[in-house]
């Protein structure tokens, strides 16, 4: 797969096969939750690790966090960076990525439809 350069056919906004192009979109969030009580930063990871749709990759030792081009072409997002917020009392701190194109209103349809 090639590198995306500036490409100006005009088929596809997304996959520009014409051309040898592939974009995808990939992209992270830095989030920030408030909790009722306190949550330690071990807790989270034991819930986060257990949820459906995430895969947590949170390695601080091995410089091993979450990033957008990990994630290129994979269903599930990727959750780390687990950490306290100093801003709020009962807060965490952690990043998300995920490959949007995939990870869509599409793939959530068919996931909770599944559960149904």
């Amino acid at each position: 797969m090639k590198r995306a350069r500036s490409c100006t056919r005009r088929r596809c906004a997304f996959q520009r096969r014409a051309c040898g192009y592939r974009f995808t979109a990939r992209i992270r969030f830095a989030v920030t939750a408030e909790f009722q009580r306190p949550i330690s930063v071990e807790q989270a990871r034991e819930v986060l690790s257990k949820a459906p749709g995430l895969e947590l990759v949170d390695e601080p030792h091995n410089n091993h966090y979450p990033t957008p081009l990990n994630v290129a072409g994979k269903d599930n997002c990727q959750v780390g960076r687990v950490r306290l917020d100093c801003a709020l009392e009962n807060g965490l701190s952690f990043w998300v990525s995920g490959d949007q194109l995939l990870k869509g209103a599409a793939l959530n349809a068919v996931q909770i439809a599944e559960l149904l």
